[in-house]
């Protein structure tokens, strides 16, 4: 609460003394620490990634975010202050996260005086403060303090539904706003409140007024009524009243109207308003008002019946006299012939209608049939602006043709509402294309709506605005224009001033473009004010970071179909450049159901920033930045600073079933929009080295499966591989295969090394040597090479070895070196990498390792296929997959690259002494 200067709409306070203090940003008041930086107030001490912590929710940024990694106590985010400090305005920027909307709306804003919050006050609940579609549509969201008082310490606290534990992760910035408690003489009063419960509606017929209602506050005095034609005002207050609602009757013909509602009371003479928006309306007009200086029979002076029809006729002394009594307020309420239009259909079209003498704009129309006869079933209204009004093509249709007369004597009124046409016309009349006219069924008709000149004479705020950023340093703003009146722009850089940079412009201007920006991060908030005559109207802000646009085509698109992990047989259908990913009900080869798409390219970043990834797609999307995972299967939006240039992008998308749908959206320092193909630079995947035939991830279970593995081919021939999916010591989905079908004895020899720790460093995932009995992800397997673990700054690589057979069902079991001993229980060496060699002689498979290069071959297993699992040709290739039973966050990054690989065949005799 505080003065509010309804000129300026600003909010101040009385100091006691004669003077007034404007209310300020009550950061300027808050306790900082011996570093100078807001003392936060929070239980959760913890967060997930640096750079989360509590006190970037107060840094400026809106990219930042407060995320805290338990929530079993109470963790919320606030500051305290040197003194007591009365709030006027809370501001919250939401996380750039698909579910803010639902846990900002189980936020509350509490005020204590007790640092521990245990005489906490809820100042305000945000259950009906955070619109639907905020993620879509990201802005501040700023609300007034439903309970006034005077308070060291203010935080934000979110509760989870059903649970007692609480969480403020997602807040990216908060501003308290509001006015020394000292500067007020007595300050607030407990039992002063604002109106709450605000509602507008059009007067019930025939009304002409926009009703307001509220449920009334504990006040001193009484309610102002404040209203404005733009969503931002300016405001002008239109009257007082001690009561919970109020008629206008004086709103501006034909426009919206906006409304603020102050409660009032006064310190030392001066005049406190609490404050709250409600929702914008269109004041009815009575548009053929009856002339009561001649009779109630006849229109309003300037207004004159038009018809075409007749000559016959019911009822009347002549066929003008008959068609009146449309328009004498008496309804047809029995089978008599009278109180109704009544005329012959003898010509094509029949009809009855109004030349209002100027051009008018129609929103509502009041139609009362005939009451013994349904057939005005069909009745539209039409407008035009030609003397020739009823002929083809000289006229619009406005309305949906009438429906639901019964008939029998049980007519009432119909009601087409809500017509509020941008165009004017002159004439209106009505007709029944389906019965060759209108023919003799109307008792009643009323037309309401505003004449051109009531619309012509008032400013009105511009809606639906957009930003677009240009190839060069450049925003383009567009707009549905206000009707009548000239523009200014007003522009504010960061949370700098409004500042006027285009003024004068027409109204019929849709377009301006803004050559005066940096494209660097900044913010820059947009409104437009409409001026006309004396009045003007301000629309809503536009917020944009403006980006140069490049001259990118889209990403390299390979779409494969079949992808049935438990069969194979996947098929490459479609090599394309997407221009963005923004697809939905997909069909590739005419299939829409078991699809893969991979796409490949460089990411072009319009400046340095924190950027917010989001993928929403059915099934698993998947992105990775510079061979580090952004988003994947639990992880659909994720913030990623990128230096500005090019980055290489992965993106894969796994569709099953049902419609298919893939978008690929960021956000935080640039507008949030699905990242436009100008960023994109198509580069195709370097090719697989031609030994090897395929490649691609098993997933029997897709459902729990984590991740989809990837495999890239590097220049100097390495090739690099993400893990996939659960371990293999758990169950036999997920993991990635690059594979060679191989006829007879081989021998595959490579160095699996562990890429530097970029990403998730969670330690279990494993690389090696396979050799499958067939592509079906159920067949038996035989999997040896290293796993990873963390020790310290170090990576320990241990031995590990993975079987399948048919014995061991579904499961795939860490392989036994001897009778009861596991093999991966000895480390190998605190190496990052380690040579594995996979043979296979006859039926006998072995796989031996060693540390370097230089080193004598170790044995790791030997293996005798003696229940002949494997027949003469089996599948032999390099593998990554997992960790653990899938229950830990990991992270499917490029972690594994295989070098110095050799696949060949063994020719010769195989002799085996026992």
């Amino acid at each position: 609460c505080g003065l509010y200067d309804r000129v300026n709409d600003k909010f101040y306070v009385n100091a006691g003394t004669g003077t007034v203090t404007e209310e300020v940003n009550l950061r300027t008041y808050a306790i900082e620490d011996a570093n100078g930086k807001t003392a936060v107030i929070s239980d959760g001490t913890a967060v997930w990634t640096d750079g989360r912590e509590a006190d970037k929710v107060f840094d400026g940024n809106l990219s930042t975010y407060y995320d805290p990694k338990s929530a079993a106590w109470d963790t919320y985010v606030g500051y305290g202050l040197v003194r007591p400090c009365v709030v006027t305005r809370i501001r919250v920027y939401g996380r750039n996260d698909s579910t803010t909307p639902t846990r900002l709306k189980a936020a509350v804003i509490e005020g204590a005086n007790a640092s521990d919050f245990s005489d906490a006050v809820v100042l305000h609940r945000f259950s009906e403060s955070v619109p639907d579609d905020w993620y879509q549509n990201q802005r501040w969201i700023e609300v007034v303090p439903d309970v006034p008082g005077a308070f060291r310490y203010y935080r934000i606290i979110q509760k989870r539904v059903g649970s007692e534990n609480t969480f403020a992760g997602s807040v990216a910035e908060l501003e308290f706003h509001g006015v020394d408690a000292g500067s007020i003489d007595g300050y607030l009063a407990d039992n002063i409140q604002p109106p709450v419960d605000l509602a507008v509606a059009r007067g019930a017929y025939p009304a002409v007024a926009n009703t307001l209602s509220w449920s009334r506050g504990v006040v001193c005095s009484d309610v102002s009524i404040l209203r404005s034609t733009g969503p931002n005002g300016p405001w002008t207050e239109i009257a007082r009243t001690n009561g919970s609602s109020y008629a206008d009757t004086t709103a501006p013909a034909g426009v919206v109207s906006y409304y603020r509602v102050a409660a009032n009371y006064s310190i030392d003479g001066a005049n406190v308003s609490l404050t709250n928006d409600v929702p914008a309306s269109i004041v009815r007009w009575r548009l053929l008002e009856r002339d009561p200086e001649v009779s109630m029979t006849q229109l309003r002076s300037g207004v004159s019946l038009i018809y075409k029809g007749g000559p016959t006729y019911w009822t009347g002394s002549s066929l003008e006299e008959s068609l009146m009594k449309a328009f004498n307020n008496a309804v047809h309420t029995s089978s008599s012939n009278a109180d109704h239009a009544d005329i012959r259909a003898v010509t094509p079209r029949t009809c009855i209608g109004v030349d209002l003498g100027e051009p008018a704009h129609l929103a509502l129309m009041r139609f009362f049939p005939r009451n013994n006869n349904g057939n005005c079933n069909g009745v539209v209204l039409s407008g035009s602006n030609n003397s020739d009004w009823n002929l083809d093509g000289n006229f619009d249709v406005l309305t949906e043709p009438i429906s639901g007369v019964a008939g029998n004597y049980t007519a009432s009124w119909m009601e087409r509402a809500s017509l509020d046409t941008d165009a004017a016309y002159r004439y209106l009349f009505c007709h029944n294309p389906t019965l060759n006219g209108w023919h003799d069924n109307v008792s009643e008709l009323q037309l309401y709506g505003w004449t051109e000149a009531e619309v012509a004479a008032v400013a009105q705020g511009v809606t639906d605005i957009t930003a677009t950023c240009g190839t060069t340093p450049s925003v383009t703003l567009s707009w549905t224009p206000a009707k009548y009146g000239t523009y200014t722009i007003e522009r504010e850089a960061g949370d700098g001033a409004w500042t006027s940079v285009a003024s004068g412009l027409p109204a019929a201007t849709t377009t301006w473009t803004d050559n005066d920006v940096a494209c660097d991060g900044t913010r820059y908030t947009y409104r437009i004010t409409t001026a006309n005559g004396v009045s003007m109207a301000y629309s809503t802000d536009c917020e944009v970071r403006p980006y140069l646009v490049g001259n990118g085509t889209g990403l390299h698109a390979e779409w494969w179909t079949n992808v049935v992990a438990t069969t194979g047989g996947e098929a490459l259908a479609l090599v394309a450049t997407n221009a963005s990913i923004n697809f939905a009900d997909t069909s590739v080869g005419g299939e829409t159901e078991n699809l893969l798409a991979r796409w490949s390219g460089k990411l072009v970043a319009p400046f340095d920033g924190d950027f917010a990834f989001e993928a929403e797609a059915t099934g698993v999307a998947y992105l990775w930045i510079d061979g580090v995972a952004v988003l994947y299967k639990g992880k659909a939006t994720a913030t990623k600073p990128l230096t500005g240039g090019e980055h290489d992008i992965t993106v894969l998308w796994r569709h099953v079933s049902g419609a298919g749908s893939c978008k690929l959206s960021w956000g935080g320092c640039v507008t949030h929009e699905v990242i436009p193909s100008t960023q994109f630079v198509p580069v195709p995947p370097r090719e697989i080295p031609g030994e090897w035939v395929g490649a691609r991830t098993f997933d029997v279970n897709e459902g729990n499966a984590l991740f989809l593995g990837d495999v890239k081919a590097n220049a100097d021939g390495s090739i690099d591989m993400a893990h996939s999916g659960r371990d293999l010591s758990w169950s036999n989905i997920g993991y990635n295969f690059l594979w060679k079908p191989m006829k007879g004895d081989f021998k595959l020899v490579a160095k699996i090394s562990c890429l530097p720790p970029t990403g998730d460093r969670w330690y279990g995932r494993k690389a090696g040597l396979m050799v499958r009995s067939s592509l079906d992800a159920s067949a038996n397997m035989r999997a040896y090479g290293v796993k990873r673990t963390a020790s310290g700054s170090a990576d320990n690589i241990y031995v590990v070895g993975m079987h399948k057979t048919t014995a061991t069902g579904q499961y795939v079991r860490e392989q036994s070196k001897a009778a009861g001993a596991l093999i991966g229980s000895f480390p190998a060496s605190k190496s990052d990498s380690a040579w594995v060699r996979l043979c296979r002689v006859g039926n006998v498979f072995t796989a031996q390792y060693k540390i370097s290069q230089s080193d004598e071959w170790s044995l790791e297993y030997e293996y005798e296929d003696t229940n002949g699992e494997y027949g003469e040709t089996t599948y032999v290739g390099l593998s990554a997959w997992g960790e653990g039973d899938g229950t830990y966050t990991t992270v499917p990054c490029y972690l594994w690259r295989f070098t110095n690989v050799r696949l060949r065949t063994l020719k010769g005799t195989a002799i085996s002494i026992r």
